[in-house]
């Protein structure tokens, strides 16, 4: 497998465009890229380490001009040169339809698609209405819900009806399962906790998991509706989603006991079953779009489904959530920073409980607190942040872009530095470099993504060359 992923990595490795006959564009891009990430805190277990040296790469392709028949898709790899065991591949989208010639008409798509169902949504990459790659939780990428489109679009409106049989969730880091504990080499996997507390005295936990029948997984259906009014570009706007679906986490049943056998005796056993559950999900937002000015509001309000489990089973806690956001964006007016924009967005998160964990009663003395660190499904409650992006350089074929963006959640009192230097040398050559810099004032009673992976600071770099 891992001979397959490298071989499919070294093959992206070059960008080109030609024309077929007629009015049909096919714009691909292939790139490659070797990467350097370096840890500067302890790891959370011995099969992680602070140095990870990676090949990654991406081959995309896009029908551009206008044709009756359009098609694309997208496709992401990476493997690990240093013996860190991490190998994945992705493909957020991959599609082909049918519309009309005109600019306004039918159309029609099959297969994986991404589509602006929330503003909000791929702003925050909280991954509520599409799922995500989140081998870095730092950098996730929103992919495309797979199925039926069709689209009617008009002068100033466009509606987009989407069904589906199946379901493609979240990709996130690959762990194994050794001797009852879940381990992984990625320093976004955080481990379960193995000990927890039964009758006033510490125990060990020990973990089994049972693989889910593919079928269970995939074939579960879902529809929703998206409608804009305006353009989204240029304008005012008014963007109306919503869609009964199965989320784009794994949701997790909880079967526990203690054993009594004789060398695990009075141990703590969980054996987690994945399955999937499912949400209604309803977004309404609205902005306005200029040249010089970005700005929009947005309240989603998703009700998740419980799933019903076996008696003396418990499962991950759900929670009916009511998220609202605002993001505003200026392009600053002064000479010579025509080319750099200044953010700032907001967002919070109201949620109330509708699936607890079951007592420790019912579930072995497995409770809350063993499983919500590592299963929390959404990395914010309340946070703002600031953002400052732009263009350092353009001359000739070279250019210096970068990003700046610091986010504080108020609950954790947490924040979280982002730096970004890309230096494109050439047409072929492209070099970067970043930070992420994490920390909390408080003792970790809030959690979110800040103060979870607090000891994940890190510098990156890599260099890119496409052909």
């Amino acid at each position: 497998m891992k001979r397959i992923c490298f071989i499919l990595v070294l093959l992206m490795g070059s960008r080109f465009t030609f024309a077929q006959s007629g009015s049909l564009f096919v714009k691909k891009t292939l790139e490659v890229q070797l990467l350097q990430k370096q840890y500067l805190s302890e790891t959370q277990n011995s099969n992680q380490t602070n140095q990870y040296t990676s090949f990654a790469g991406g081959f995309s392709f896009e029908s551009k001009a206008q044709t009756q028949w359009p098609f694309g898709g997208h496709f992401l790899g990476m493997i690990s040169v240093d013996g860190s065991e991490q190998a994945y591949l992705a493909a957020p989208e991959l599609y082909m339809g049918v519309r009309s010639l005109e600019e306004q008409g039918l159309g029609i798509i099959i297969g994986r698609k991404k589509l602006q169902w929330s503003q909000f949504n791929e702003d925050w990459r909280l991954g509520i209405w599409q799922p995500q790659i989140r081998w870095d939780y730092l950098r996730p990428v929103e992919q495309g819900l797979t199925g039926f489109f069709a689209s009617v679009r008009g002068h100033d409106f466009n509606i987009t009806g989407f069904i589906s049989p199946l379901t493609l969730p979240d990709q996130g880091p690959n762990f194994h399962l050794v001797n009852g504990e879940f381990v992984s080499s990625n320093r976004w996997f955080r481990q379960p906790q193995s000990r927890h507390m039964v009758l006033q005295q510490d125990r060990p936990v020990s973990y089994e998991l049972v693989n889910p029948k593919i079928s269970d997984i995939l074939f579960n259906s879902g529809m929703g509706l998206n409608i804009v009014l305006g353009h989204m570009e240029n304008g005012f706007w008014l963007n109306t989603s919503m869609a009964n679906k199965p989320m784009n986490q794994i949701h997790l049943g909880i079967e526990g006991y203690h054993s009594v056998s004789s060398d695990r005796f009075m141990e703590s056993v969980a054996v987690i079953h994945p399955m999937v559950a499912r949400h209604s999900v309803v977004t309404v937002e609205s902005g306005f779009s200029s040249d010089d000015f970005r700005g929009w509001i947005s309240y989603t309000e998703e009700k998740p489904e419980k799933p019903t489990l076996p008696s003396g089973w418990s499962q991950s806690a759900l929670s009916n959530a009511k998220f609202y956001g605002a993001s505003v964006s200026h392009r600053l007016p002064w000479l010579g920073w025509k080319n750099q924009w200044a953010k700032l967005g907001y967002m919070y998160l109201s949620e109330s409980r509708v699936s607890m964990i079951s007592s420790a009663s019912s579930s072995g003395g497995i409770g809350d607190d063993t499983f919500e660190s590592s299963f929390d499904r959404y990395p914010y409650r309340q946070v703002v942040s600031l953002g400052w992006q732009g263009s350092l350089l353009e001359q000739f074929s070279q250019r210096i872009n970068f990003k700046l963006n610091y986010l504080y959640s108020i609950p954790e009192r947490g924040s979280l530095f982002s730096a970004e230097l890309e230096y494109s040398l050439n047409k072929n050559t492209k070099w970067n470099l970043g930070m992420d810099i994490l920390g909390v004032e408080t003792d970790g009673s809030q959690r979110g993504l800040m103060g979870l992976y607090q000891n994940n600071d890190r510098i990156t770099g890599g260099l890119s060359y496409i052909f």
